[in-house]
Formats: structure tokens, sequence, C-alpha cells
């Protein structure tokens, strides 16, 4: 296939997700660009692929491709259907993000030759970092809230945040310092399959020591911290959870 960029590729997903939408999952063309934030005439146009039909037509019989698109599109869905305040752009990106990652690790296994071109690598590190600022002034917002707090626990709750701000604007950097590079998965050392089942058999049995019954006698502030607990406590598993998938799909690259 001919190499895209990073606009066509995103114009090849909005007009397979715009039919995803209204040829799957019954979507009325109005709803579907409410959907998708789209005017009604942009999302004709989507349909009729004078927009993004030709990229898109790169992915005929891509299985990589399809599924991002099938993915997207029900999480565009169900944002819909609850009324979540999410911008379909960033879901976009993501996608976009997942989709360029898959579409290399199988070039690289010589199952594909799926390939992108890096001339819109400028595009991508413009947005991380315009993330790298939000993450930053977050970070430096909370620490002064932090210092003017009257209680521990409300000084806790804005430090915390602090620091996972911080720790996203790391990991950021991180990304912006790896985009232009195409460094082997996983290095030179991955981890072992069975030292991350492990871990989650680890995360897993924390749940015996559950504190969310504490939440009403502790207080609100105390509350939030428990519950900020909790939820690192699920991301930790969907984490890893989610490495031991890479790990596995990089075990069958290279069979």
């Amino acid at each position: 296939m001919n190499k895209l960029s990073i606009e066509e590729l995103q114009g090849a997903l909005r007009a397979s997700v715009a039919i995803e939408l209204v040829e799957i999952l019954g979507y009325t063309k109005s709803d579907a660009a409410r959907v998708m934030h789209l005017t009604p005439s942009a999302l004709s146009q989507y349909l009729n692929r004078k927009r993004g039909g030709k990229a898109s037509s790169e992915f005929n019989g891509s299985k990589v491709f399809q599924k991002h698109v099938k993915v997207l599109a029900n999480a565009l869905s169900r944002n819909f259907r609850q009324n979540a305040a999410i911008d379909p752009s960033r879901k976009f990106l993501e996608v976009t993000d997942k989709l360029v990652q898959d579409l290399s690790l199988n070039a690289k296994s010589g199952s594909s030759n799926e390939t992108l071109s890096k001339k819109d690598m400028g595009h991508w590190l413009k947005a991380l970092r315009a993330r790298l600022d939000e993450e930053q002034n977050a970070a430096t917002n909370c620490m002064k809230f932090a210092q003017t707090s009257g209680d521990d626990l409300t000084r806790t709750l804005f430090r915390q945040i602090a620091s996972d701000s911080l720790r996203h604007a790391d990991i950021v950097s991180l990304l912006m310092s790896n985009v232009d590079r195409s460094e082997p998965f996983f290095g030179s050392k991955p981890p072992q399959i069975s030292q991350i089942e492990e871990m989650i058999k680890n995360e897993e049995n924390a749940d015996e020591a559950n504190i969310t019954h504490l939440r009403k006698k502790l207080g609100p502030s105390a509350a939030l911290l428990i519950d900020s607990i909790e939820a690192d406590e699920r991301k930790h598993l969907l984490l890893l959870k989610g490495l031991k998938t890479l790990l596995r799909d990089f075990e069958k690259s290279k069979q």
C-alpha cells in the first residue's frame, strides 16, 4: 500500500467510523453527526467517501484497521448514549496513535506491509507539547492550592493530583523523545509473561485489603483519598493485563 500521512489516516478512520455508525450500528445520519461532533454535511461527505474515502480504500481487508474502527465506533456510541463529555477528536487521536503502533508492529513482524509516512511527525510533537504544558500547569496550580489548604487531608489531595500531573508530564516528555525512533519492541530483555501473571495475581489479591467500607466513617476528604487508592489499584491491574496482551502478541510476532 502507499504511505499515508497522519491526516490521511485520520480521514480514513473518520470515514470508516461514520459508515460503521450508520450501516452497522443503525444510527441516523443526524445522530451519527452528533456522535462524531460533525455537521450533517461533513458526515455526508465521509459517508459518500468524498472525504477520507481514498485513504480508507488503502485498508480494504486490513483486520488491524477494521478492529480499531469497530472499537472506536463503539466507544463513541457508548459516550453518546451516556451523555459523556468526551471530545471525539481526542478519541480519534488516541486510536490513531494505537493504530500507528499496531501497523508498525505488523510491518516489523512481516505479517503485513502496512506502513505510515513520518512526514507528519511534527503533528504528533505539537500535540504532545500541548499536553506537556497542560500537565505542568496543572501540577503548579495544585501545589499552590496544597500550600494554602487548611487541613492535611485536603492538602494531600492536591499534592496527589500535582504528583500525578508531574508523572504524566514525565511520560509525555519520554514520548516526545521517542516519537521519531524505531526502537525494538520491549527492547532486548522483555519481561516474562509468568512474571506479569504473578503481578496480576498480587493485584487481584489486594482486594482482600479493600478499605472502601471506611469511606463513610472517615469523612468526605478521606473518602476521596480512599477512592483514589482504589482507582490506582484498578489502573495497575488494567496496565498489567494490557502488558500481558502485548507480550503475547510480541511472542507470536517472533514465531
